[in-house]
């Protein structure tokens, strides 16, 4: 029995997604061609490259609900300069973008400072971001979507490069650099330490409010990458682009190994929980679900995830 708890522990994520894509294949004969697996990494992209950052945040010990609306409210921003100033290319979309990714900084930097300063629980601060920055979007677009005059962020967000679409090949390398950082830097080993204990971390001599700032920062900053990657995808700002992608996203987070405490996770781990998420979604499309079960769905998949949380601590 221990050894096979070993073995959920280990590899237990990636069983999970072997079984869904048996259970859809079976179901659906259009789930195992290569168009629809294409389709699926393609989805599961832009939530890898958010949820890369957020993390982070929980392995710290934190929780960030912010994202999705600070990936909307970048794809707003970005939207608003290329509608405003006929921005196509060159480098006005390399100012554009620098902006972008600096409010995305300044965010994180705003969420960080509050949780530390203030002592507002992280979930009651992000909470209020969620809704603070999903209101300026609105404000910004006028709810109306803005589209892109910009082929450059198109062919990013469409064209492929060896067969792949160029914004799987962008999730791979954060997944490479993300993993690269927790596993193997003082400071990705740090964070860690804070999220499992933050008294004996600061007894040791550990910042911990410098790395709590740091992981909301790098949060916020990864959420605007994403919005730009959806922005050139969708080839528009929509005002409600990046909806729901923190519950996705820290179910996908607990699904892959985290956990809601703090301490534990693994970007990998993160990557297949997304991936079995946007499966999923991807099989009741092709099943012709109801787009009101998926919501459903979606609310039995963070159930699920809490359980496979606490199911995790129990044997560990």
């Amino acid at each position: 029995m221990r050894f096979f708890l070993i073995v959920f522990k280990k590899i237990g994520v990636l069983i999970i997604l072997l079984m869904v894509c048996l259970i859809l294949s079976i179901l659906s004969s259009e789930f195992l061609t290569i168009p629809n697996l294409i389709n699926i990494a393609r989805q599961a992209s832009i939530l890898i490259v958010v949820s890369t950052g957020l993390t982070l945040v929980m392995i710290n010990g934190g929780i960030d609900l912010s994202i999705g609306s600070v990936a909307g409210l970048s794809g707003a921003i970005l939207g608003y300069f290329m509608d405003t100033f006929k921005i196509g290319s060159g480098i006005s979309l390399f100012v554009a973008l620098l902006i972008v990714l600096l409010i995305g900084i300044l965010v994180g930097l705003l969420n960080g400072f509050v949780i530390t300063k203030t002592g507002i629980a992280p979930f009651i601060t992000t909470l209020a971001g969620l809704t603070i920055y999903r209101g300026v979007v609105y404000l910004i677009t006028r709810g109306r979507p803005i589209h892109n005059i910009s082929s450059t962020l198109t062919n990013i967000g469409r064209n492929y490069f060896f067969r792949l679409p160029i914004i799987v090949w962008i999730a791979i390398i954060f997944i490479v650099i993300f993993h690269i950082f927790l596993s193997y830097t003082l400071d990705g080993i740090r964070i860690r330490q804070i999220g499992t204990n933050k008294v004996a971390a600061a007894f040791n001599g550990i910042n911990v409010n410098k790395y709590t700032i740091l992981t909301y920062v790098i949060s916020s900053l990864m959420a605007s990458i994403g919005g730009i990657l959806l922005f050139g995808r969708l080839n528009a700002a929509a005002p409600n682009a990046g909806n729901g992608y923190e519950l996705d996203i820290i179910a996908a987070i607990v699904i892959g190994g985290g956990s809601l405490s703090g301490g534990v996770g693994k970007i990998w781990g993160t990557a297949i929980g997304v991936l079995i998420t946007t499966t999923i979604r991807n099989g009741l499309n092709l099943l012709n679900i109801n787009v009101f079960w998926q919501y459903i769905a979606t609310g039995l998949i963070i159930v699920f995830a809490v359980i496979i949380d606490s199911y995790r601590k129990r044997i560990e």
